[in-house]
């Protein structure tokens, strides 16, 4: 996987519209150049990156896991990855119905939807704020054991802040109490130190803010590049269990979009009619909504009539 046995799983690209600050190409060419084997790509509700980052990944020889960042109506945000294609499928359902839903660019994802829709996938819950961690957390616990196909996870992510080792202590305690298991992930924005610059002007353009007024909403993006795995071993002394299983989320998540072939549809619905029968079923009970005034065989030539049902039937 790489030197410092870990692997970054939370990663977002510029796919991720005024959030992540490099394209995918930059961040495989990156990381192989720290000495990753293995990233994952997480983009904000979102999927769109995940081909050229594939395609950056072939051409780096680093094995890509694609996924995506879920950000629920309620507040609580999630990573997902799925196991195989049926955790793909999964997954963009799940994108799907929170595209759907919401308006515009909303995007309205609930645990509910979770409870019905996830299977085969591998997800991390991100803390947000100290005070829904425990209720986000025994939501993730209880749909864990409701699924029951394999654990569920808590990202311990370093903000450079004030009295952080207490936060992840007591995020890793939480962890113990509610039967989920800690990992460390880097919440990766861009790819470079350099690129903070750029990342502070799309965070004003979407705060709708200027620069000298940013405040918080800059301190809180402070220092997301990829970084090396052995730097971020440095960053988590006594957490080696929690470094080690970002190994652990990589080997149980298999699926590759090279996975991905054409699949012709169903044409006759799962029924036992040949196509042709069942295409003549869905247009004569189309008709009345095509024509509500009147079939074709009363406004056309009936010649014209039943040369059209000729051609139906072959």
């Amino acid at each position: 996987m790489s030197e410092a046995g870990y692997v970054e799983l939370q990663v977002a690209t510029c796919f991720s519209f005024l959030r992540g600050a490099s394209h995918p190409d930059e961040l495989l060419r990156q990381a192989k150049a720290l000495g990753y084997t293995t990233l994952g790509v997480t983009d904000y509700n979102s999927v769109s990156g995940l081909v050229r980052a594939h395609d950056a990944a072939c051409e780096q020889g680093v094995r890509l896991i694609p996924g995506a960042r879920l950000e629920l109506e309620d507040g609580a945000t999630l990573l997902a990855y799925p196991r195989d294609r049926d955790g793909w499928a999964s997954l963009c359902r799940l994108l799907t119905l929170g595209a759907r839903r919401g308006t515009h660019d909303a995007f309205q994802l609930r645990w509910q939807d979770l409870a019905r829709e996830a299977r085969n996938l591998v997800l991390i819950l991100l803390p947000t704020e100290n005070q829904r961690l425990p209720a986000d957390m025994a939501q993730l616990a209880a749909l864990a054991r409701q699924k029951d196909d394999g654990p569920a996870y808590v990202a311990l992510t370093r903000r450079f802040e004030a009295h952080e080792s207490e936060r992840l202590a007591w995020t890793a305690q939480l962890c113990v109490q509610n039967g989920v298991r800690p990992v460390v992930t880097g919440d990766v924005l861009w790819h470079d130190p350099s690129r903070q610059v750029l990342h502070d002007v799309m965070t004003a353009i979407r705060c709708h803010r200027t620069l000298e007024t940013l405040g918080a909403d800059r301190d809180r993006s402070l220092s997301r590049h990829l970084r090396s795995p052995n730097e971020i071993s440095v960053l988590f002394p006594g957490y080696e269990n929690a470094l080690a299983r970002s190994q652990e989320i990589a080997a149980a998540c298999q699926f590759s979009l090279e996975d991905l072939r054409y699949q012709y549809p169903d044409e006759t619905e799962g029924s036992n009619e040949t196509p042709q029968a069942a295409l003549e079923r869905l247009v004569r009970a189309g008709v009345p909504h095509r024509y509500p005034t009147g079939t074709p065989a009363d406004e056309l030539p009936r010649v014209l009539w039943r040369r059209f049902l000729s051609d139906l039937s072959g």
